[in-house]
């Protein structure tokens, strides 16, 4: 009798954890992005759509279903030197981005990780619409997920898809120096 009980609930906890996964409507379709030039991926929501690729190769946007949030996904040189004469670090990166006069306000600046590399997140207000960026930096190359929100709202709103696609970044380093 035990034995029946248990494979009951068992049967039950595996059934209401596929029932929370296929209840989120973006969850169960991730698509991946993978980039030849900086060589990394990303997965972002499969019913968002992928915008044409740039003739450079450096990255992808992708537009939610509804137009509202547009995300790009990019690799870059870090060719900014500091006052030292060194490559910027992330941090010094970060302090460049932030001095752009499209800029309204940083509203969050965070020390995070992106593909089990030292990373920064940024939320600034531009031009009336919230951003929320995640870049890591490496000797030579960077990485950037850039998100765009109608405002702060919504953004929280996307939460879970923002940190999803920053957990499946991935990048081969051998193209940062290291």
């Amino acid at each position: 009798m035990k034995k029946v009980i248990i494979g009951l609930i068992v049967i039950a906890v595996l059934g209401l954890g596929a029932f929370f996964i296929l209840k989120s409507p973006e969850s169960s379709d991730w698509k991946t992005y993978e980039n030849t030039r900086y060589i990394f991926s990303v997965d972002y929501p499969g019913n968002w759509d992928l915008r044409e690729a740039p003739t450079n190769n450096d990255g992808r946007e992708f537009d939610s279903p509804d137009g509202d949030i547009a995300c790009r996904t990019y690799g870059f040189n870090n060719s900014l030197l500091n006052d030292r004469g060194e490559p910027q670090t992330l941090s010094e990166f970060v302090d460049w981005l932030t001095e752009n006069p499209e800029i309204e306000e940083v509203l969050e600046r965070n020390n995070t990780t992106m593909a089990g590399k030292e990373a920064q997140e940024l939320v600034t207000l531009d031009n009336g619409i919230t951003v929320r960026a995640v870049y890591v930096l490496g000797v030579e190359t960077g990485r950037g997920l850039v998100c765009s929100y109608p405002n702060k709202e919504i953004m929280d709103k996307q939460n879970e898809n923002f940190v999803t696609m920053k957990q499946s970044f991935s990048i081969n380093t051998s193209l940062d120096g290291v």
